[in-house]
C-alpha cells in the first residue's frame, strides 16, 4: 500500500498547484456522484451544505469532514461505496494505480503535504 501511497503523492506534486489538484479532485467527486443519479447528487450536495455545512466547492479543501458527512448520511458501508467509485474517477483522470484501501481520509493527508511543497 505505501508504493500507492507514493505514487500518489508524486502524481499531486508534479501537478500544478493546489487549485488544480482540487479541481480535479471536485470533477471526480461530481462524475462519481452522477453516477447515482443526478437527483441524487444534487441532494447530496443539499445535505452537505444543509447539516454539515460543507458547500460543494469547500470539499476538495475539506476531505475529511466530506468523509465524516458521507459516513453520517449513508452509514459506513454506503460511504464506503461511493469513495471507492471517486476513487476510481480520481485513479481514471490521473491514469494512476490507486490502492484498494485508500480512504478519502488518506487522500486528504497525502494532498495536504503536496500543497506544501
Amino acid at each position: 500500500m505505501e508504493a500507492s501511497y507514493r505514487m500518489l503523492f508524486y502524481q499531486c506534486i508534479t501537478m500544478p498547484p493546489s487549485q488544480e489538484i482540487n479541481r480535479i479532485v471536485l470533477r471526480c467527486i461530481d462524475e462519481a456522484l452522477a453516477k447515482l443519479g443526478g437527483s441524487v447528487k444534487e441532494s447530496i450536495y443539499f445535505y452537505l451544505k444543509r447539516d454539515f455545512g460543507l458547500d460543494r466547492s469547500q470539499i476538495p479543501a475539506n476531505l475529511t469532514e466530506f468523509h465524516r458527512a458521507l459516513n453520517a448520511i449513508f452509514g459506513r458501508r454506503g460511504a464506503k461505496v461511493i469513495e471507492k467509485m471517486i476513487l476510481a474517477e480520481l485513479e481514471n483522470r490521473l491514469k494512476i494505480r490507486v490502492d484498494s484501501k485508500l480512504t478519502l481520509k488518506e487522500l486528504s493527508k497525502i494532498i495536504s503535504k503536496s500543497n506544501q511543497f
